[in-house]
């Protein structure tokens, strides 16, 4: 679909979102719910036609998979300086306060089967700065297109980009 069409009927909805905040501020009880459900509306449409669902399921897959490398690459390192099973308890304890105690309970199977030997503890830890970075490149690459979108604005064709 080209750029301008998107921008077009972009500009479109916030024409129509415009219409509805002018016609709250009239008097009547009627003209207020009128443009409030025509505000709604407009929000919902735009919302779903920028394609703002998929670009957050994209953000939430990125994100998520940078957080077991980012949790892995916390242990070996904070491991290092403190007591590591201090650090596992307080990991598990905010995990479990956080999103529950079955999710606690996982993280726990995965920090013990991180501990199995020093080799692959090292082995898990340059893995981990990998998928971190791999991980982070994407949420934010994700995040800047999704923003470009929302907002209509075009990348710079002088900037060098990833793509």
């Amino acid at each position: 679909m080209p750029q301008q069409e998107v921008l077009k009927r972009s500009d479109e909805k916030v024409e129509q979102a415009r219409e509805a905040g002018h016609e709250m501020q009239k008097p009547g009880i009627a003209a207020t719910i009128r443009g409030f459900f025509g505000l709604l509306w407009a929000t919902v449409f735009a919302f779903f036609s920028d394609g703002c669902s998929t670009m957050a399921a994209a953000l939430s897959f990125n994100t998520f998979f940078s957080l077991l490398a980012l949790l892995t690459l916390l242990l070996s390192l904070v491991g290092r300086f403190a007591d590591p099973q201090q650090v596992q308890s307080a990991i598990i304890g905010q995990v479990g306060s956080l999103i529950g105690k079955a999710s606690a309970a996982q993280v726990a199977l995965i920090i013990s089967n991180a501990n199995r030997s020093q080799q692959a503890a090292s082995v898990a830890t340059v893995v981990s700065l990998v998928a971190l970075i791999l991980g982070a490149t994407g949420t934010f690459a994700n995040l800047q297109m999704a923003l470009n979108k929302a907002w209509g604005v075009k990348p710079d064709p002088k900037r060098n980009q990833i793509r």
